[in-house]
């Protein structure tokens, strides 16, 4: 999607099989050119070398234990540009059931994870679509710009 919007999209992940459709989907598209799409564990993402000015987290936050949390978005830092914005779509703890989600995040988990080094710009609350609630999932759009 960003890519179609003419922007230089770097996609991480560590399925080789995720990587491989998301590349195939960016050939069909005609993207190729925009899109790049490396293996590469998150955990990891000073190591990275490379800096950008702007990075989508979707559904990947919340899926972290409190520890690689704080590393993660410590990376994150170091990957994007003072006065880079990060935008994050995670699960909220709004959510209700059933069937419950894993992993749901706070406002206080939010304001603690964005507190050194970053501009805790909005957090809205929102909805993401899911294949198990028909309703989708309650769920925090948070936009954060490094300081």
């Amino acid at each position: 999607m960003l890519a179609a919007l003419g922007l230089r999209v770097v996609g991480l992940d560590v399925d080789a099989a995720a990587l491989e459709q998301a590349g195939r989907k960016a050939r069909e598209r005609g993207l190729d050119a925009r899109a790049a799409f490396r293996r590469f564990d998150i955990r990891e993402l000073a190591e990275l070398g490379e800096m950008f000015d702007t990075a989508v987290d979707s559904l990947l936050f919340h899926a972290l234990d409190a520890e690689t949390r704080r590393n993660y978005v410590a990376g994150l830092h170091s990957v994007l540009r003072p006065g880079g914005r990060l935008y994050v779509l995670c699960y909220s703890d709004r959510h209700v059931g059933p069937p419950d989600v894993p992993h749901k995040v706070s406002l206080k988990d939010i304001r603690a994870a964005f507190a050194g080094g970053w501009s805790l710009d909005e957090v809205l609350a929102t909805s993401s679509a899911s294949n198990v609630h028909p309703d989708g999932v309650a769920a925090w759009l948070i936009t954060c710009t490094r300081r």
